[in-house]
């Protein structure tokens, strides 16, 4: 019988870890949302050989901080366009926020560092979602978004 591995469980003590372990994510939503979807010029990058440019754009803003919480925004823009012709086929651009407590006295440098690093790994799975339903609502098929990862 094969030998079990053991995981490794050794949870890191620097400041900022513990930082993030103390946080409780209380809300999170979408904000604001609006696309634009030209058929034709979709149809045509779309029939093309590499035709499509993908673009994603991220900004992720602290909107406001007290002593045990903080509000912050990630806004995502997308778009399709002609390599060609620079044309948009497709463009998604959506606000979303969110209010998250944490430790007592929480620190300016500490929230900073996860609004700029941290926030996207939270906010990145609602945006794809929201692209591929905006995507089957608009009958053109799924979107390459990946997985994970700051655009």
């Amino acid at each position: 019988m094969p030998s079990k591995k053991k995981l490794r469980t050794e949870l890191r003590n620097d400041p900022y870890s513990e930082f993030v372990r103390s946080l409780e994510p209380i809300g999170l939503g979408l904000k604001e949302c609006s696309s634009r979807f030209d058929r034709n010029v979709y149809s045509t990058i779309r029939k093309g050989d590499k035709a499509a440019v993908t673009e994603v754009a991220a900004k992720f803003e602290l909107r406001h901080l007290e002593p045990r919480f903080f509000d912050a925004t990630a806004t995502y823009k997308l778009t399709i366009k002609d390599n060609k012709t620079g044309k948009e086929g497709l463009r998604v651009e959506c606000i979303f926020e969110t209010h998250v407590h944490g430790a007592p006295r929480l620190e300016r440098s500490m929230v900073m560092r996860f609004v700029d690093s941290g926030l996207d790994a939270m906010i990145w799975p609602y945006f794809r979602s929201l692209v591929q339903d905006l995507a089957a609502k608009m009958s053109i098929g799924r979107i390459y978004v990946p997985i994970f990862g700051k655009p």
